[in-house]
């Protein structure tokens, strides 16, 4: 694989310190996960792993060389021990977190004292945040989430005034879509440097039963609705200097945008992705998905085609398209419903690199090596 010409950057691990998550978002990809008629039983039930084991993978992580992790869920905020954690990492390891949040609990006063969660958390040496700001519009927040936008704004607007930027997430569903646009000229004006559209997935607790196909699909809205909104709202960010990622998509959807587009078949040898995997997380036994080019080509790609959870096709146009080697194709349920009229080929010779459009791209993948890091975009605007 040819190296960056950005020169290095920060390998990546993933802290997932459990499923449990009190939100309720329609477009969740664990969605019914324990098959129960309730889409959001699991999320209510499952438990946090112990703080003992997620200290062990994070000292795989930096037996490993991985410089920067993301904490997921389920809701890490909400973790009992997210502080220990967050200062054992970052103060006992020296190792640079960002937490995948929406934003909701780090407002909360902590022991009838007048210090909050984000305070404690920042003392603790977090470098950064991915908030879940999936609509500008208040009232659409709260009905695709169940939360409260003015909890998270009033935590970014509180971030913006220490001059601390962050990241941004916006999963892109059928009642969303049109407010793209707006939504991005709101975070223009925000402390973010780097926003990822994530069009809704359709794996993972979907594939447990038939609600993908009754109810999922139904979430997803279609590309060729979509297309023209995300692309205004890429714009929109890009000519403010915000990074940009459009995930799980095909790129026939998205021509002139290709450098944007991340999927899954990359992930596990794409040098910006995260670097690990874990056989048993609750024992923190780290493991990669693949150790060369040619175990993600001949091994893992193929068993991601046919892995039933993604539920992935590709037509005869598919075969001869420039991108069939890196695309993730589309879901069939997707094309049982809507049918393959919207997709067509890029010509060309087929590409196997699965970063070949993003060489010149680095923005959304360099992380924040300092918690006050000012973004290219504020040095701009500051001087």
């Amino acid at each position: 694989m040819r190296v960056h010409p950005a020169g290095k950057l920060s390998p990546m691990g993933v802290l997932d310190v459990g499923r449990k998550c009190p939100h309720s978002c329609c477009f969740c990809f664990y969605s019914f996960y324990d098959k129960s008629e309730k889409q959001f039983n699991y999320l209510r039930t499952a438990e946090y792993l112990s703080t003992e084991s997620l200290k062990n993978l994070l000292r795989y992580f930096a037996q490993w060389g991985l410089t920067h992790f993301e904490y997921t869920g389920g809701e890490p905020s909400l973790h009992p021990d997210i502080v220990e954690i967050t200062r054992y990492a970052h103060k006992e390891l020296g190792l640079k977190g960002r937490m995948i949040t929406m934003g909701q609990f780090l407002g909360t006063k902590l022991g009838g004292s007048s210090e909050i969660l984000l305070d404690r958390l920042l003392e603790a040496g977090l470098n950064d945040f991915l908030f879940s700001f999936h609509t500008v519009d208040a009232e659409m927040f709260h009905k695709l989430t169940g939360a409260d936008l003015g909890k998270l704004q009033s935590v970014m607007k509180t971030l913006d005034d220490r001059g601390f930027s962050y990241c941004t997430n916006t999963v892109v569903e059928a009642n969303n879509y049109k407010t793209l646009p707006d939504t991005a000229r709101y975070l223009v004006s925000s402390g973010t440097r780097y926003h990822n559209f994530l069009i809704m997935r359709l794996d993972w607790g979907w594939a447990n039963n038939n609600m993908r196909e009754e109810m999922a699909v139904g979430y997803k809205a279609k590309y060729n609705d979509i297309d023209k909104y995300i692309k205004e709202a890429t714009d929109i960010l890009v000519a403010a200097d915000i990074a940009v990622n459009i995930r799980y998509a095909p790129y026939c959807m998205f021509k002139g945008y290709e450098k944007h587009i991340v999927g899954f078949k990359g992930a596990a040898m794409d040098p910006y992705e995260w670097r690990n995997g874990t056989k048993a997380a609750s024992e923190g036994e780290p493991l990669l998905k693949c150790i060369t080019e040619e175990d993600n080509y001949t091994k893992r790609i193929p068993l991601f085609e046919s892995d039933p959870a993604y539920n992935l096709a590709f037509s005869e146009k598919c075969e001869k398209c420039a991108v069939r080697p890196i695309c993730d194709g589309v879901d069939r349920d997707y094309v049982a419903r809507h049918g393959w009229d919207e997709f067509e080929p890029l010509a060309g010779e087929q590409i196997k690199d699965v970063v070949h459009f993003r060489y010149e791209y680095p923005g959304p993948f360099i992380m924040k090596e300092e918690q006050y890091e000012r973004s290219p975009r504020k040095k701009e605007t500051s001087s």
